[in-house]
């Protein structure tokens, strides 16, 4: 079942916690509540203009931008334009699904958690706070994922199935392991702490960007491009 709040103002220092296993739709515009959002159970999402602020802060960006934590087996739907724009995601083994243009967007990890998309994705000036913990991401079949100037450190990112991860800035993510079941497809310089080679069907779509390693550099199959190792 799903729950619109289409005609309820949210405002002041309201909290919202999402219960219970159906959905919970953000159908209101412009928002202000500012205590937040927590999904303990079933899956948010918004049928509003996403640009207008349905989740809080009601515009005022990163001052006020609000803050949602979900859970595990719980689950956020980022579908439509900037709807989590400059808000905090704290993923406590709970998923973000979805496809959407997003920016100035933080993730923290607090514990292992996952990221899904459903169709290209971009995402620019993303920071990802892995935290020690591991983020493992399925990018859908034939479809890319773009993390242009985007900041993930101290963990692992862990592409389960590709899909095109995409980096079309300079990059340094020096602080976090990267797992690559996919492509690679980056026209800057990229730096990775280890990186784990695991696409077997097709080539390393590599451009005229460079790929340093810091570590350890593991390829399970043939590489049609080599990295570069730093120490």
């Amino acid at each position: 079942m799903a729950v619109n709040t289409s005609l309820v103002t949210l405002s002041g220092s309201l909290k919202v916690v999402k219960e219970g296993p159906g959905a919970l739709n953000f159908s209101k515009e412009k928002q202000s509540f500012k205590g937040g959002i927590d999904v303990v159970a079933g899956k948010i999402y918004t049928s509003a203009a996403p640009a207008n602020w349905p989740f809080g802060g009601n515009g005022t960006q990163s001052k006020n931008a609000s803050i949602i934590t979900v859970n595990e087996g719980a689950e956020v739907a980022i579908n439509g334009k900037m709807g989590f724009a400059y808000m905090t995601i704290n993923l406590n083994g709970g998923t973000i699904s979805g496809n959407s243009t997003q920016f100035n967007t933080t993730v923290n990890l607090l514990a292992d958690s996952y990221f899904k998309t459903t169709a290209n994705t971009k995402i620019p000036w993303l920071k990802i706070c892995l935290n020690g913990f591991t983020l493992n991401v399925t990018i859908a079949a034939s479809t890319w994922l773009d993390f242009t100037d985007a900041t993930i450190e101290n963990g692992i990112f862990n592409v389960v199935q590709g899909g095109t991860l995409r980096f079309y800035s300079a990059s340094n993510f020096s602080t976090a392991d990267f797992r690559v079941k996919g492509a690679i497809d980056a026209t800057a310089e990229t730096s990775v702490r280890d990186y784990e080679w695991l696409y077997s069907t097709g080539e390393w779509n590599y451009n005229s960007g460079k790929l340093k390693v810091f570590g350890v550099f593991t390829p399970t199959t043939d590489c049609f491009y080599g990295c570069e190792m730093q120490n």
